[in-house]
């Protein structure tokens, strides 16, 4: 990875966010080659970030005995939050 120039995906997690940012958000632009929305991804960077490890965070949950009590409900806050995440990244 290092070598293709992904030095950030092997010395950072991201959960995905700077994939889903580049080529879902941005139609596979690089913010090396488009100056003009460099700015804007690193802004919408972190918020997805953030969103994406939400998402990993809900998904153990989901996985544990100890949360089947409240399981339907966790379903629905990670079904909300992936619905807001990944179905609608057309909204930017």
């Amino acid at each position: 990875m290092r070598q293709k120039g992904f030095q950030g995906c092997v010395s950072y997690e991201c959960f995905g966010a700077g994939q889903h940012v580049s080529q879902s958000l941005y139609n596979g632009k690089d913010w090396r080659e488009d100056a003009e929305r460099a700015e804007e991804m690193f802004t919408v960077f972190p918020l997805v970030q953030q969103l994406h490890e939400m998402l990993w965070y809900l998904e153990q949950t989901l996985t544990l005995v100890e949360t089947q009590s409240i399981q339907s409900r966790l379903q629905k806050v990670y079904d909300e939050t992936f619905e807001l995440t990944i179905k609608n990244h057309m909204r930017l």
